[in-house]
């Protein structure tokens, strides 16, 4: 946590921290001996009688996410809190969970899953709480004191980026090293977008 780094941080500046809440996922990835499962890059699942929320297809992304053209590669994407029944699984258990649910859904049998994988994604997206707003302000004031410090993304800002905003945000970060001065605040915000939209 950045606010932790300074010697010391403001108590209220750190209690505001520690109040952002942020949800998780664990991302079980199955390789198949199978070229072609389904055309899109990912689909989100709302069956309730399994836990996966979301699948992606990596291979659909770029073919060079998959050595073997013969191949796919699926993640299995399980949204959680850290430390609930799905993060403190055994991997050999959300693999077993995986492999039981892409068969229930019809994707695939598990005599074509080949190799399997997980991987632990912790505070992966910002929570937006009744508090969420309060506590960022705090930071944020604290921080724009700071004239050679910026703060980008999911977790350097407590906002849902998608991977375009991410990819703006980091450019204009690079430019405000270079001597400009964008206000990365202002970014992927409804105003910032209609603003955009008048011009």
């Amino acid at each position: 946590m950045l606010i932790k780094q300074f010697d010391p941080p403001p108590i209220e500046v750190l209690q505001a921290a520690h109040g952002l809440k942020y949800r998780a996922f664990v991302l079980v990835a199955l390789v198949l001996d199978k070229a072609n499962i389904f055309p899109d890059n990912w689909i989100y699942i709302h069956d309730p009688s399994v836990k996966v929320g979301r699948i992606q297809n990596f291979k659909n992304w770029s073919v060079d996410m998959v050595a073997d053209p013969n191949k796919t590669s699926l993640g299995m994407e399980y949204f959680c809190d850290e430390g609930d029944e799905i993060w403190t699984q055994s991997d050999n258990k959300l693999i077993a969970l995986a492999q039981q649910e892409i068969c229930q859904l019809g994707f695939i049998c598990t005599d074509k899953i080949e190799d399997a994988c997980v991987i632990r994604q912790p505070k992966a997206y910002p929570v937006y709480d009744a508090e969420y707003r309060q506590h960022l302000q705090v930071i944020q004031y604290f921080l724009t004191q700071f004239e050679n410090l910026q703060t980008i993304g999911r977790n350097g800002m407590h906002r849902y980026n998608n991977m375009d905003h991410s990819m703006l945000m980091g450019m204009l970060a690079a430019r405000n090293i270079m001597g400009e001065k964008n206000d990365l605040w202002r970014e992927n915000t409804d105003q910032a977008y209609y603003d955009d939209m008048e011009k």
